[in-house]
Protein backbone atom coordinates (compact mmCIF):
# COMPACT_ATOMS: atom_id res chain seq x y z
CA UNK A 1 0.00 0.00 0.00
CA UNK A 2 1.17 3.49 -1.00
CA UNK A 3 2.36 6.07 1.22
CA UNK A 4 -0.11 9.17 1.56
CA UNK A 5 1.50 12.12 -0.13
CA UNK A 6 2.26 14.85 2.69
CA UNK A 7 0.82 18.04 1.35
CA UNK A 8 3.44 19.70 3.61
CA UNK A 9 6.66 18.34 2.47
CA UNK A 10 7.33 20.58 -0.08
CA UNK A 11 6.81 23.70 2.16
CA UNK A 12 8.68 22.46 4.66
CA UNK A 13 11.85 21.59 2.24
CA UNK A 14 11.37 25.69 0.94
CA UNK A 15 11.52 27.30 4.29
CA UNK A 16 14.66 24.61 5.62
CA UNK A 17 16.81 25.84 2.45
CA UNK A 18 15.55 29.10 2.50
CA UNK A 19 17.72 29.77 5.84
CA UNK A 20 20.24 26.93 4.61
CA UNK A 21 20.33 29.12 1.65
CA UNK A 22 21.02 32.55 3.52
CA UNK A 23 23.27 31.25 5.87
CA UNK A 24 25.61 29.20 3.51
CA UNK A 25 25.11 30.77 -0.18
CA UNK A 26 24.10 28.09 -2.81
CA UNK A 27 27.32 26.68 -3.12
CA UNK A 28 28.12 26.19 0.43
CA UNK A 29 24.08 24.62 1.19
CA UNK A 30 24.00 21.46 2.03
CA UNK A 31 20.72 19.60 0.41
CA UNK A 32 21.61 16.58 3.22
CA UNK A 33 21.53 19.00 5.56
CA UNK A 34 18.30 20.42 4.25
CA UNK A 35 16.57 17.15 4.10
CA UNK A 36 17.27 16.33 7.59
CA UNK A 37 15.86 19.81 8.24
CA UNK A 38 12.74 19.20 6.58
CA UNK A 39 12.41 15.44 8.04
CA UNK A 40 13.26 13.64 4.39
CA UNK A 41 16.16 12.62 3.00
CA UNK A 42 18.43 13.74 0.44
CA UNK A 43 16.65 11.87 -1.95
CA UNK A 44 13.78 12.91 -1.15
CA UNK A 45 14.45 16.55 -1.92
CA UNK A 46 15.40 15.53 -4.91
CA UNK A 47 12.15 13.91 -5.82
CA UNK A 48 10.37 17.58 -5.95
CA UNK A 49 13.33 19.52 -6.89
CA UNK A 50 15.78 18.52 -10.01
CA UNK A 51 18.75 20.13 -8.57
CA UNK A 52 20.27 22.67 -5.44
CA UNK A 53 20.06 25.52 -8.34
CA UNK A 54 16.22 24.35 -9.01
CA UNK A 55 15.56 24.76 -5.30
CA UNK A 56 16.95 27.85 -5.06
CA UNK A 57 14.96 29.57 -7.30
CA UNK A 58 11.97 27.88 -5.73
CA UNK A 59 12.71 29.53 -2.24
CA UNK A 60 12.62 32.75 -4.16
CA UNK A 61 9.99 32.55 -5.40
CA UNK A 62 8.12 31.65 -2.17
CA UNK A 63 9.91 34.49 -0.48
CA UNK A 64 8.50 36.67 -3.69
CA UNK A 65 5.29 35.49 -2.68
CA UNK A 66 4.75 35.47 0.65
CA UNK A 67 5.97 39.68 0.18
CA UNK A 68 3.30 40.05 -2.37
CA UNK A 69 1.20 38.75 -0.07
CA UNK A 70 2.22 41.10 2.78
CA UNK A 71 2.35 44.05 0.97
CA UNK A 72 -0.89 43.76 -1.64
CA UNK A 73 -3.16 43.42 1.49
CA UNK A 74 -5.69 46.15 1.01
CA UNK A 75 -5.56 49.41 3.28
CA UNK A 76 -8.03 51.61 3.45
CA UNK A 77 -7.86 55.68 2.90
CA UNK A 78 -6.72 58.15 0.76
CA UNK A 79 -3.26 57.04 -1.73
CA UNK A 80 -1.17 58.44 1.52
CA UNK A 81 -2.55 56.17 4.19
CA UNK A 82 -2.08 53.83 1.15
CA UNK A 83 2.02 54.81 0.60
CA UNK A 84 2.25 54.68 4.60
CA UNK A 85 0.74 50.67 4.65
CA UNK A 86 2.60 49.69 1.87
CA UNK A 87 6.15 50.62 3.12
CA UNK A 88 5.42 49.63 6.19
CA UNK A 89 4.60 46.10 5.12
CA UNK A 90 7.47 46.55 3.00
CA UNK A 91 9.83 46.83 5.99
CA UNK A 92 7.94 44.54 8.23
CA UNK A 93 8.15 41.64 6.23
CA UNK A 94 11.92 42.19 5.59
CA UNK A 95 12.62 42.51 9.29
CA UNK A 96 11.17 39.59 10.24
CA UNK A 97 12.38 37.50 7.11
CA UNK A 98 16.11 38.71 6.64
CA UNK A 99 17.01 36.00 4.77
CA UNK A 100 15.00 37.33 2.16
CA UNK A 101 17.38 40.20 0.78
CA UNK A 102 19.89 37.64 1.00
CA UNK A 103 18.73 35.48 -1.25
CA UNK A 104 17.71 38.13 -3.79
CA UNK A 105 20.74 39.16 -4.48
CA UNK A 106 22.44 35.94 -4.63
CA UNK A 107 20.71 35.94 -7.92
CA UNK A 108 22.53 38.68 -9.39
CA UNK A 109 25.72 37.54 -7.70
CA UNK A 110 26.64 33.77 -6.87
CA UNK A 111 23.96 32.72 -9.40
CA UNK A 112 24.29 35.18 -12.57
CA UNK A 113 26.56 32.91 -14.24
CA UNK A 114 24.41 30.36 -14.05
CA UNK A 115 20.92 31.14 -14.50
CA UNK A 116 19.13 32.85 -17.23
CA UNK A 117 17.60 35.21 -14.13
CA UNK A 118 15.40 36.92 -16.91
CA UNK A 119 12.56 34.33 -16.69
CA UNK A 120 11.88 34.73 -12.73
CA UNK A 121 13.54 38.40 -12.56
CA UNK A 122 16.36 39.32 -10.43
CA UNK A 123 17.68 42.30 -7.76
CA UNK A 124 16.99 44.85 -10.48
CA UNK A 125 13.32 43.88 -11.21
CA UNK A 126 12.73 43.82 -7.14
CA UNK A 127 13.60 47.39 -7.56
CA UNK A 128 11.71 48.36 -10.37
CA UNK A 129 8.85 46.53 -9.36
CA UNK A 130 9.22 48.50 -5.77
CA UNK A 131 9.76 52.17 -7.81
CA UNK A 132 6.83 51.23 -9.75
CA UNK A 133 4.75 50.54 -7.25
CA UNK A 134 5.71 53.72 -5.30
CA UNK A 135 5.21 56.07 -8.52
CA UNK A 136 1.45 54.69 -8.89
CA UNK A 137 1.02 55.92 -5.61
CA UNK A 138 2.33 59.20 -5.69
CA UNK A 139 0.28 59.50 -8.67
CA UNK A 140 -2.79 58.76 -7.12
CA UNK A 141 -1.67 61.07 -4.30
CA UNK A 142 -1.30 64.02 -6.81
CA UNK A 143 -5.26 63.01 -7.39
CA UNK A 144 -6.51 62.75 -4.36
CA UNK A 145 -4.42 65.90 -3.40
CA UNK A 146 -3.25 63.81 0.03
CA UNK A 147 0.49 63.53 -1.18
CA UNK A 148 3.03 65.99 -2.88
CA UNK A 149 5.32 65.33 -5.56
CA UNK A 150 6.13 67.55 -8.42
CA UNK A 151 7.59 64.05 -10.38
CA UNK A 152 6.35 60.67 -8.94
CA UNK A 153 8.88 58.86 -10.89
CA UNK A 154 11.80 60.64 -8.97
CA UNK A 155 9.69 60.43 -5.33
CA UNK A 156 9.55 56.56 -6.08
CA UNK A 157 13.41 56.66 -6.59
CA UNK A 158 13.95 58.68 -3.22
CA UNK A 159 11.26 56.69 -1.28
CA UNK A 160 12.75 53.17 -2.60
CA UNK A 161 16.16 54.26 -1.62
CA UNK A 162 14.65 55.40 1.81
CA UNK A 163 13.52 52.22 2.48
CA UNK A 164 16.84 49.93 1.23
CA UNK A 165 19.21 52.45 3.19
CA UNK A 166 16.73 51.74 6.44
CA UNK A 167 16.92 47.62 5.71
CA UNK A 168 20.96 47.91 5.15
CA UNK A 169 21.67 49.87 8.47
CA UNK A 170 18.81 47.34 9.97
CA UNK A 171 20.63 44.39 8.75
CA UNK A 172 24.53 45.49 10.35
CA UNK A 173 23.50 47.00 13.83
CA UNK A 174 19.13 46.04 14.15
CA UNK A 175 19.17 48.19 17.24
CA UNK A 176 20.43 51.32 15.82
CA UNK A 177 17.33 51.36 13.87
CA UNK A 178 14.74 49.72 16.06
CA UNK A 179 15.59 53.12 18.36
CA UNK A 180 13.31 54.95 16.21
CA UNK A 181 10.92 52.59 16.31
CA UNK A 182 9.07 49.91 14.22
CA UNK A 183 7.89 49.21 10.78
CA UNK A 184 5.18 51.79 11.44
CA UNK A 185 7.06 54.33 12.75
CA UNK A 186 10.04 54.22 10.26
CA UNK A 187 7.16 54.41 7.52
CA UNK A 188 5.33 57.35 8.87
CA UNK A 189 8.62 59.38 8.71
CA UNK A 190 9.37 58.50 5.27
CA UNK A 191 5.60 60.13 4.25
CA UNK A 192 5.61 62.78 6.14
CA UNK A 193 7.66 65.26 4.50
CA UNK A 194 5.26 64.05 1.07
CA UNK A 195 2.08 64.78 2.73
CA UNK A 196 0.02 67.65 1.88
CA UNK A 197 -0.16 70.30 4.69
CA UNK A 198 -3.66 69.31 5.32
CA UNK A 199 -2.32 65.88 5.85
CA UNK A 200 1.07 66.01 7.99
CA UNK A 201 0.83 64.01 10.76
CA UNK A 202 4.17 63.38 12.80
CA UNK A 203 5.40 59.95 12.98
CA UNK A 204 4.57 57.94 16.63
CA UNK A 205 7.51 57.92 19.18
CA UNK A 206 10.34 55.45 19.37
CA UNK A 207 8.75 52.56 21.54
CA UNK A 208 12.75 51.25 21.92
CA UNK A 209 15.19 53.00 25.07
CA UNK A 210 15.06 56.54 24.65
CA UNK A 211 18.32 56.86 26.03
CA UNK A 212 20.21 55.11 23.00
CA UNK A 213 22.25 57.11 20.91
CA UNK A 214 23.19 55.75 17.59
CA UNK A 215 26.78 56.50 16.35
CA UNK A 216 26.46 59.29 13.69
Amino acid sequence: MARPKDPTLRERIVRAAAREFARLGVRGASVAHIGRQAGVTKGGVYFHFHSKEDLFLAVVDALRADLRGASGKPISGNAAAQLEGFLAAQLRFHMRQPEARVLVRMLGTELRAGFDTTLRGDARGELRSLRARLRELFSEGQVDGSLLAEDPALAAVVVAGAVEGILEQWRAAPRDVEAFGGAESLAAAIVTPYRTSGERVPPPPPSSDRDFQPPF
